[in-house]
């Protein structure tokens, strides 16, 4: 268990713990988040009035374009965070310094 769980790590650069930028990254997108969540959570407590559309009430929907949102955050993060931690293995493996984020 201990090596799937590392494995993923390494798959999401996360090989020596996290970084600074990849912690900026999830404060960042946790407060994109959070108001898609909450009108989310809001949404599903409401009481349905309307129509549907599809067999689904409007605060139903709701809810799935918050899941859906944050799924689309957390597969940017997930892409960003790999193709930066491809990129700095090739820079190790040719001996160059890695690049500062910061910029």
């Amino acid at each position: 268990m201990t090596n799937y769980i590392q494995h993923i790590k390494d798959l999401l650069g996360m090989a020596n713990g996290l970084s600074t930028e990849q912690k900026h990254d999830l404060v960042k997108a946790g407060l994109q988040a959070a108001p898609a969540g909450t009108a989310g959570v809001g949404a599903s407590m409401a009481p349905v009035t309307e129509g549907s559309f599809l067999g689904f009430a409007g605060n139903t929907w709701v809810v799935f374009a918050s899941l859906f949102f944050i799924s689309l955050q957390i597969a940017h993060l997930v892409w960003k965070w790999r193709r930066q931690a491809k990129i700095d293995a090739a820079r190790t493996a040719a001996g160059l310094p890695l690049e500062s984020l910061e910029k």
